[in-house]
């Protein structure tokens, strides 16, 4: 009887200890998306390092629009402006195809082009 009993004490606290575990791992998890472009601006806008990303844009447009015709075509065009680190912000250039992860958990500012904080940023050529 004692041995059953330890048993099912045993087996209780494991399934305890699963499920808090599993409960652990799920907060963790982010609801992470992927946006790919091309940078058509960088700025520094309330201390935060920014790179306006657009999608199917070409890299002549980029390069022969003012920057007021960019945010008017990155506004057509669904762009978004990510926040980035320092380092990478230096590192990228205006033209350079980028694929941005992002926590769709995080929302977006409600600006005209949008902004979100990126989780990783990869530059693609």
């Amino acid at each position: 009887m004692k041995k059953q009993f330890k048993s099912v004490v045993f087996l209780f606290i494991c399934s305890i200890f699963l499920v808090s575990c599993s409960n652990l791992e799920q907060n963790d998890n982010k609801d992470l998306s992927e946006f790919g472009g091309y940078v058509v601006l960088k700025r520094i806008f309330n201390s935060s390092y920014q790179i306006l990303v657009v999608p199917k844009i070409e890299k002549d447009t980029i390069m022969s629009s003012t920057d007021e015709e960019l945010k008017k075509i990155s506004m057509q065009k669904n762009g978004v402006y990510f926040s980035v680190e320092e380092d990478l912000y230096n590192k990228i250039q205006k033209g350079s195809r980028v694929k941005v992860i992002y926590d769709l958990e995080k929302g977006q500012e409600d600006s005209s082009p949008p902004q979100r904080d990126s989780e990783n940023v990869q530059i693609v050529d």
